[in-house]
């Protein structure tokens, strides 16, 4: 929402945002987060209003606007309202998806969160047995500053031995500021982590689920709200965060919708 909200990443791209019941809760929790050093929780079950955003890409043969409609439902959400609900049936039925995974935490849940979220998305939809899902979803994995805090890291060298030292590594490699908006380093970093999703979360073949159901309209994102910068830290205090490659999930699904957004 910052980052949308300051338009930093690319002068030629253009959000703008439309005042809405959640504005000023967000602006808000902005301040409270980066501003205060206040420490993060669960997206509360209150915020079932989009964000709004007024969108002009790059498209230099004739811009083009649209207005975007981003959800952020917590789970208590998807649980607790069916897809008749006029809220999640309209989150449900979008151009594209944001699904997110956490590193720190278990296979098991997640597997079941993504078959139920795609079971909720063909009915909607009306796709019947094996049909795929022809909307574009980016698979955000985030939280990758503590993955040097899991028992796959290193114990003597969690930051720059073993598996994740070299995943910190590849990362820095292929875009060492988060600034790189290209589809070729975007297609490099989800190729990077379909490589690591085995050691991450063992026994689960994600990459073979999420291409079965999406027939490969997915893309991973690696990324870090926190940044970088501070790689273990727990307490954020004393971070000042950089959010690294935050935003590249949905410049990617706005521009597999056709807009002219990525290099």
């Amino acid at each position: 929402y910052r980052e949308l909200s300051n338009s930093q990443f690319d002068r030629d791209l253009s959000f703008m945002r439309v005042q809405g019941a959640q504005t000023e809760v967000f602006d808000d929790l902005v301040s409270d987060l980066i501003d205060n050093r206040q420490g993060t929780g669960a997206t509360q079950v209150n915020y079932v209003d989009p964000l709004l955003f007024h969108f002009t890409d790059k498209d230099r043969f004739g811009k083009t606007d649209s207005l975007i409609n981003m959800f952020d439902y917590s789970g208590e959400v998807t649980t607790t309202r069916t897809i008749e609900d006029p809220l999640r049936a309209r989150a449900l039925d979008a151009d594209g998806y944001l699904f997110f995974l956490d590193p720190t935490l278990p296979a098991e849940p997640q597997q079941k969160a993504l078959n139920d979220f795609a079971e909720d998305v063909k009915i909607l939809k009306g796709l019947d047995g094996g049909r795929t899902i022809q909307v574009p979803v980016a698979i955000c994995v985030s939280k990758i500053d503590l993955l040097c805090n899991q028992h796959f890291a290193d114990p003597n060298n969690p930051i720059t031995g073993g598996v994740i030292g070299q995943f910190y590594r590849e990362v820095g490699e292929l875009d060492p500021n988060g600034t790189d908006f290209s589809l070729k380093t975007i297609d490099a970093f989800s190729e990077m982590m379909q490589r690591y999703t085995s050691i991450i979360w063992p026994g689960w073949n994600i990459n073979q689920a999420v291409d079965r159901l999406f027939d490969g309209r997915f893309r991973y994102f690696p990324l870090s709200p926190v940044g970088i910068q501070s790689l273990g830290a727990a307490d954020l205090d004393g971070v000042v965060q950089v959010p690294y490659r935050v935003i590249h999930p949905l410049l990617w699904l706005l521009h597999m919708n056709g807009y002219k957004v990525l290099n």
